[in-house]
């Protein structure tokens, strides 16, 4: 998950409480929960705090050490220091190279055991660990960084979101910062002084540079999060052209802002200018390092057109193969040959590196979401259906071997390893185990199969070629510099090929079986993953404005080598005293803010506090709101808990007055209570979840005036249990689910709890999303709820409705009539949209938080029917309403995303139909 959307997620979590019974979504802030027998370690040093499973003692040293050192050196920049100490927590939960950091409710940081193993824009290291603590404790110290008013407040009402005025910049600001003090000019280490970065900014450079408008706002481009690269560069040109001191001086300018986002007003005060002039002088900086082109300097000729991520091709006889994504539907393993047109192999879902045999099976590792807060690796097999291999399993890539079986590189706890597997998926033996620090790469087999050769990073050092002996598991450097090496092949000769950075880009190379190193390419943005045919084609994948593309290539002339650099060890950090481990206690959990809530109508008066808080593992979070209500000296409020993914609770009061002659006549109380078990039981990949709920709510009369008829108390008690399949998916531009189904079937009981109602009633909830190409949808409902005895009238209604409420749900859509004038105890309901993209705007208001990204439309017909024990005229008539809405994806703070939806909807029917205009924020269904 990208680190400005858990910061994000962060600030809504303390702002916005919940306020349904629906389906909590993942929570992406929460640990994994299923822990196999380990618990959480806590160690503390002078200046953090570190969490982590038991296991990971030597990373939990290694990460107190690095965070020691990058607390003096970015307190000394930043010119701060969090009051406490910042919480850090290293866990082993998601197979990628990552990590997120924020400030709220406190200083904390969640960093990802996993280094990257390929090339990926976090290649560029000496140390997984070091580059990520410098990145993420930088982000821990400029966001918690206050000064003037807002500090002044925070000391009054505590760590209240809108007082962290550098939570609110545009990501190319924050991340910029962080890429700027994780890189090493020096050493030229870093994502800001990376061969990939500066080929993927020169691709930018041969497109147009992107407007400080695009760059601002969160968008579906290419690459992902154009805001670091775009930021690293700004950062570059900032400290060149101003000073790296205006940066800071920037930096402290902006923390006493008590109104947030003023970067243009700010930026007058350090610099004379605002960022739009900025903009321009820095895009006129980029134009003299990267010049742009005309025509791209890629040998040969493309395969494909869509560009998007990297997924590196395998070669089997005169045919290549590799996965195709447009990003718009299913990704497509594709058989490309020489003279023949292109080929599907088979539709792929959450594609990873593969390997193919001449059988044709294909086995692919696949990171998949977990229901317990994971992503983690697996293999899948394909001999013309998918299944899966392992479980649990970690591997990163497997190749098979002459007698049907696999080796596989497998990472767990930052640790990797080389496995010999059966072909089912079963471990033979372990070939190879990598120490702390060493990252096993993309490999292939040797053509006499007796070894490996892979990109493998030592301990501390750049990427290099290793082979590995699979006799004896010795592993021996087949370069040994300063520069990085990978994505080795062998060639139909038996000599290497593969990709490097020796003259600051990445090119193709070949070694020759007596270890002479000649270059095949010389492109100004970069050349990856080369593989080669019998036939003697070589195919690569060549970088532009687009992405990465597959390209094909006869003849390739031999150029010289360029110089490379000298073998450098990065020196590890000094160690440091750390206190005694001890079990993980959740006391980071307390309220660490508070803040007035006061509302006054003409009929009532409300005075209270709210405050809301979690811990360091995400797990425990909460949000209280209280009141008291002057009109019926009543309390109100809303209490919701979380814990992981596994328990929500929730507890409201809600107050409702009935007034006549500008008169309060009645004050009537709700008063409700909700706890909900998610994943009871999961299976097919996590994609079935059994869940339970028990809800309980009552109505009553708080106040009246004298005189006023008493109304009787009405209460509602259910207890059911949901089944829920999901195989949806979404992709890079789609703009809704894509593709898959969703079904729900609950059952509720009212005879559990003491109710006003009784009987059971039970759902089956439909939707089926069908791709037509080009992110065009076809959305399909069909939903329907019986009730045996005397449930809860279930109502048809033109309202938003929540389209995840599983449990309690008592209201269905059908647009284009009434609200609350159709209803029954059983109710059928279905729908039919046709939705379509109209335009990618993907632009902010330069650098005011407001933004659009995609603007798109849809046609729907609806129809519902409803069925009471009395029939009023209405028992199994069939209404149907027809219509059109139009949504565009407003961005607030240049990262939240809020669907804004008008339509006007008509009812078909000549009695109950009516044309009903509307405007609402989030999905239909």
């Amino acid at each position: 998950m990208p680190r400005h959307v858990a910061r994000l997620l962060a600030g809504i979590a303390l702002t916005l409480p919940l306020i349904t019974l629906a389906n909590p979504p993942q929570n992406p802030l929460s640990v994994g929960w299923r822990d196999s027998g380990r618990h959480w370690l806590s160690i503390e040093t002078e200046q953090v705090r570190i969490h982590y499973l038991s296991g990971n003692e030597a990373q939990a040293q290694h990460a107190a050490a690095i965070a020691a050192q990058a607390h003096r050196r970015l307190t000394d920049t930043l010119q701060w220091a969090p009051r406490g100490k910042p919480e850090l927590v290293l866990t082993d939960d998601y197979d990628l190279a990552n990590g997120w950091a924020t400030a709220l409710p406190f200083a904390q940081s969640r960093l990802y055991l996993s280094p990257s193993d390929r090339f990926d824009t976090l290649e560029n290291s000496d140390d997984w660990l070091t580059t990520l603590i410098t990145h993420e404790y930088t982000h821990v110290i400029h966001l918690d960084k206050g000064d003037r008013a807002p500090l002044g407040l925070r000391r009054i009402i505590g760590r209240f979101p809108l007082l962290f005025p550098n939570q609110f910049q545009p990501g190319f600001m924050t991340e910029g910062l962080a890429i700027q003090q994780e890189s090493d000019a020096a050493a030229g280490t870093g994502r800001a002084y990376s061969a990939l970065y500066a080929g993927e900014m020169q691709a930018q450079a041969d497109a147009g540079l992107r407007s400080i408008s695009q760059v601002s706002v969160t968008n579906r481009r290419w690459p992902s999060g154009d805001g670091y690269l775009y930021g690293a560069f700004f950062m570059r040109f900032l400290s060149e052209r101003y000073g790296e001191d205006s940066i800071v001086r920037l930096i402290n300018q902006y923390s006493g802002n008590l109104v947030p986002f003023s970067l243009n007003s700010t930026a007058q005060q350090i610099y004379g200018k605002d960022f739009r002039v900025l903009w321009q002088e820095y895009q006129t900086w980029l134009g003299t390092r990267f010049p742009a082109q005309r025509q791209p300097d890629l040998p040969g000729h493309a395969l494909t057109a869509h560009g998007l991520n990297s997924f590196p091709p395998v070669a089997r006889g005169n045919a290549v193969y590799r996965i195709t994504s447009d990003g718009h539907g299913q990704q497509s393993l594709m058989r490309y040959q020489a003279g023949t047109a292109p080929t599907r192999v088979t539709r792929v879902r959450d594609a990873g590196l593969f390997d193919i045999d001449a059988d044709g099976r294909v086995i692919m590792a696949s990171l998949r979401p977990r229901r317990e807060n994971r992503l983690w690796s697996d293999l899948y097999l394909y001999e013309g259906h998918w299944h899966r291999l392992t479980i649990d399993g970690r591997y990163r890539e497997a190749r098979w071997l002459p007698d049907g079986g696999l080796l596989a590189r497998r990472q767990q706890d930052g640790l990797f390893a080389l496995h010999q597997l059966d072909a089912r998926g079963r471990l033979q033996r372990i070939l190879w185990q990598g120490g702390q620090g060493d990252v096993l790469g993309q490999f292939v087999l040797a053509p006499d199969a007796a070894s490996i050769v892979a990109a493998f990073k030592p301990a501390r050092r750049s990427w290099q070629l290793a082979r590995i002996t699979l006799a004896d598991g010795q592993l021996t450097l087949l370069t040994d510099n300063g520069n990085l090496q990978g994505e080795p092949s062998f060639a139909a000769d038996g000599s290497l090929l593969f990709s490097a950075d020796y003259d600051g880009r990445f090119d193709l190379y070949r070694r020759d079986q007596a270890g002479d190193i000649t270059r095949l390419t010389d492109v100004s943005t970069g050349a990856f993953t080369p593989v080669q045919t019998a036939d003697g084609t070589l195919y690569y994948q060549g970088l532009s404005a687009r992405g990465y593309d597959l390209w094909a290539v006869r003849d390739l002339s031999t150029t010289a080598l360029p110089a490379l650099k000298p073998a450098r060890t990065l020196t590890p950090p000094a160690a440091v005293a750390t206190s005694t481990p001890t079990r993980y206690r959740p006391t980071s959990a307390r309220p660490r803010w508070w803040l007035p809530v006061f509302t006054a109508t003409e009929d009532s008066t409300q005075v209270g506090v709210s405050t809301g808080g979690s811990d360091a593992l995400g797990q425990h979070r909460y949000d209280l709101t209280l009141f008291y209500e002057t009109r019926s000296k009543e309390p109100g409020g809303l209490f919701s808990y979380q814990y992981s993914n596994r328990w929500q609770l929730l507890l409201e009061r809600a107050l409702s007055f009935s007034t006549a002659n500008d008169q309060v006549q009645r004050v009537r109380a709700s008063d409700s209570a909700s706890l909900t078990r998610l994943n009871l039981w999961n299976a097919f990949d996590d994609r079935l979840g059994l869940h339970a709920n028990v809800f309980y709510e009552q109505d009553s009369d708080r106040y009246r005036r004298p005189g006023v008829t008493p109304r009787r108390d009405i209460k509602r008690g259910l207890a059911g249990l949901a089944f829920v399949f999901d195989n949806t998916q979404q992709f890079r531009y789609s703009i809704s689910p894509a593709v898959g189904r969703q079904i729900a079937l609950m059952a509720e009981t009212n005879d559990a709890l003491d109710s006003d109602y009784s009987g059971e009633i039970y759902t089956l909830d439909w939707r089926e999303y069908v791709h037509l190409g080009a992110s065009h949808v076809l959305a399909l409902r069909a939903a329907g709820a019986w009730g045996t005895e005397r449930p809860k009238p279930i109502v048809l209604s033109d309202q938003p409705v929540d389209p995840n409420a599983w449990f309690g749900r008592d209201r269905y859509l059908l647009r284009g009539y009434p609200d609350d004038e159709i209803f029954g105890r059983r109710i059928a309901v279905g729908s039919a949209e046709w939705r379509f993209p109209l335009a990618r705007i993907q632009r902010n208001w330069h650098t005011y938080p407001l933004g659009l990204r995609d603007l798109h439309g849809a046609l729907f017909a609806d129809t519902g029917a409803a069925w009471n024990e009395v029939d009023y005229g209405l028992n199994g008539k069939q209404l149907t309403g027809v219509g059109a809405e139009l949504t565009t994806e407003l961005v607030l703070g240049y990262q939240l995303v809020l669907p804004v939806r008008v339509g006007v909807a008509r009812g078909l029917d000549d009695e109950l139909g009516e044309t009903r205009a509307y405007l609402s924020i989030g999905a239909s269904f």
